[in-house]
């Protein structure tokens, strides 16, 4: 892979094309002293970016809280996969759509491995809360956004890094507390200014 003045490691071509709202990237690399340390580096790295349950990300000094669940909304000890959800709660106004959190549905997961190339590319859409019945996006973000998680290794090089598309704030179809909530959340009230959280994020997690 070619490498970019903004990437250690570059991945656009893993990333949705951005055509409206907002986007932002936050990314940390790690070049290793050798390749052995690389992989071993990537492999503790990838279980921790799997174990969604696990992540912490502060939004100011207030934690948020990930839970990863199954289609029956029940969470357990398993990483990462496809059509498996993610409920946010954040340090916000409630999401009445989303019964107190905001969903997303993992709807891409990419395990790439080869000799001196290896990746981890998880792809995340707003959606539905599971637990409500009346339907609606329960996401401060319309379904449009998604946000990549990428995690690879190029020979001794590490790079992890978060990147969100297409963001626009979820106003269709919502009741006005949750529509009012939205656009002060994307707008960057408390987590739609991710690019600090996701930052924090990536550096904190690559530099164990």
């Amino acid at each position: 892979m070619s490498k970019s003045k903004k990437y250690l490691i570059n991945i656009d071509h893993l990333l949705p094309r951005q055509s409206i709202g907002s986007s932002s990237d936050a990314v940390a690399t790690k070049p290793c002293l050798s390749q052995g340390i690389a992989e071993d580096l990537y492999r503790k790295l990838a279980d921790q970016l799997l174990n969604i349950s696990h992540w912490n990300i502060n939004a100011g000094k207030l934690p948020t809280k990930f839970d990863l669940v199954d289609s029956n909304g029940k969470g357990g000890h398993f990483h990462a996969a496809e059509n498996l959800f993610v409920k946010i709660k954040m340090p916000a106004p409630k999401n009445k759509t989303g019964n107190g959190y905001d969903w997303v549905v993992i709807e891409k997961f990419e395990n790439h491995h080869e000799q001196n190339i290896e990746y981890i590319h998880l792809q995340m859409r707003p959606c539905p809360c599971l637990d409500n019945k009346e339907g609606g996006i329960a996401h401060f973000y319309k379904p449009t956004a998604t946000n990549s998680f990428i995690l690879i290794r190029s020979s001794s090089d590490i790079q992890l890094s978060v990147h969100g598309r297409n963001e626009s704030p979820n106003t269709s179809n919502v009741r006005l507390w949750d529509m009012l909530r939205n656009i002060f959340v994307a707008e960057g009230g408390i987590f739609g200014g991710s690019r600090l959280q996701w930052e924090d994020f990536v550096n904190s997690m690559i530099k164990v």
